[in-house]
């Protein structure tokens, strides 16, 4: 008995008709080879977790001609934090995923990039191994540092500053404040509410006679935890209360960005301030190191919002030698990676594509952890559409 194969139903061997297959390859390329084994059942196509996987790498991935490639982002990406890393390039002006591979030294990145001979711009973070590979790969090629990094690394040394200078700032947030610190609208307005009970002003006559808690109690029958209140009340304004308010604002996470950022809590459309604003804007005004940390890092985020190199030139001019130790390795660090820098500030490139793929390969990842192997990624990468 003669049979010929017909055209478009299946393929040769096939056991499997072309448009279940399709359907398979569709439900695979958006969840884990368990989930489409067993989604598979219900469907009429029942297969299992490891056909799964051969299905899927009989998709051929996307492919982009290398000499189409002109301006690329690059990145790393984690399998395990702090053990196991990979790298990730990017096409920049179509957000294509271009390379998966495994590790993120310099040589590894180097063998990869030579692939690309046509490249103009490469995005990068401010690791020094991308740009010794970048370098080698491409000598003189424009390497464009991401604008987002490059904040978040001058914001981590305002913070670690803020660690080093506690002291100092207690200091003179003490000579500013002699008397205390100034307390905020809700400590204010609590100090109210336990001034105005009828009680307060007794007891506060019978402290300053020199009675005990436990006698106040005893003799005017006061219950304990109303003595206590008051007590608090009135050794809120010592020194000893001033000083905890003190620590308690120099722990505060939040005092980086009011630093860092004038405007939080500032409403946009009145310009109305909250109190708190209120408050520690007189607290890092009253700092000369809290002054000038602000003063520092809004010059710096002026640089780019101006888009002007002769302001990182004189930035990095007046800040490093600066008595702020963090502040001046941080533009010391700027000034070696500073032809990268000013590319930032000149061209409209950010590593803002590749962050977001970033984040649909950490989902896919977890999605099928333990066999998401970089061939397996990369097709997801490319073909999948929810992530």
């Amino acid at each position: 008995v003669l049979s010929e194969q017909i055209a478009g139903v299946c393929e040769h061997h096939d056991r499997r008709t072309a448009c279940a297959t399709e359907l398979l390859e569709n439900l695979l390329l958006e969840v884990s080879a368990r989930k489409g084994a067993f989604l598979s059942r219900p469907l009429g196509v029942p297969v299992s977790a490891s056909t799964c996987l051969r299905i899927l790498y009989r998709i051929p991935t996307a492919y982009v001609p290398e000499d189409d490639i002109h301006h690329i982002c690059i990145d790393d990406f984690a399998f395990r934090k702090g053990k196991t890393y990979g790298t990730m390039i990017v096409e920049a002006l179509t957000h294509q995923p271009l390379e998966l591979f495994e590790g993120r030294t310099a040589e590894a990145t180097e063998i990869v990039l030579s692939k690309y001979q046509h490249l103009k711009t490469v995005s990068r973070d401010r690791a020094c191994a991308y740009a010794a590979a970048i370098e080698q790969a491409h000598p003189g090629l424009a390497q464009v540092a991401d604008r987002f990094h490059l904040m978040q690394n001058c914001s981590r040394h305002l913070s670690s500053q803020l660690k080093i200078s506690k002291q100092i700032i207690r200091d003179e947030l003490l000579a500013a404040f002699p008397s205390g610190l100034p307390p905020s609208e809700e400590e204010r307005q609590k100090s109210e509410n336990m001034r105005s009970q009828k009680y307060f002003e007794p007891i506060r006559r019978l402290l300053e006679k020199g009675l005990s808690e436990e006698q106040i109690c005893k003799r005017y029958h006061y219950k304990r935890l109303v003595v206590k209140e008051c007590m608090r009340e009135i050794n809120r304004d010592s020194l000893k209360q001033s000083q905890q308010r003190l620590d308690e604002l120099l722990e505060d996470k939040k005092l980086r960005i009011y630093v860092a950022n004038p405007e939080y809590e500032v409403n946009r459309n009145t310009g109305e301030c909250s109190e708190r604003n209120i408050q520690m804007t007189r607290i890092i005004e009253a700092s000369k190191t809290l002054s000038d940390l602000r003063t520092c890092y809004l010059a710096f985020q002026e640089v780019f919002r101006k888009k002007d190199t002769e302001l990182l030139d004189r930035w990095i001019e007046k800040y490093r030698l600066s008595r702020l130790k963090e502040m001046a390795s941080f533009s010391a660090g700027i000034e070696k990676d500073i032809v990268a820098v000013k590319n930032a500030i000149i061209y409209d490139m950010s590593n803002g594509p590749i962050e977001g793929l970033n984040n649909k390969l950490k989902a896919i990842k977890r999605q099928m952890y333990g066999r998401a192997g970089y061939r397996l990624l990369m097709l997801k990468m490319s073909l999948s559409k929810t992530g």
